[in-house]
């Protein structure tokens, strides 16, 4: 739903924030800030997080097919 709005907006938002005469403000810089991080967050939420890699669990896998080896 976020990207379908960022879509929408886009003619908009390229005429209000960047074809102005004062391209660096600091509204420009948050309004960016903004969205770069909401982009961020969602494609990490949306990214399987990495398996954990306890070293005490592995430890013990191999010692348990060590001992029936």
């Amino acid at each position: 739903l976020y990207f379908y709005d960022r879509l929408l907006v886009l003619p908009q938002e390229v005429n209000l924030i960047w074809l102005r005469k004062q391209r660096m403000s600091i509204v420009s810089v948050i309004y960016t800030m903004m969205h770069a991080s909401t982009t961020m967050y969602l494609i990490s939420a949306l990214c399987p997080s990495p398996p954990s890699l306890n070293v005490c669990e592995v430890g013990l896998q191999v010692a348990t097919i060590c001992e029936w080896g």
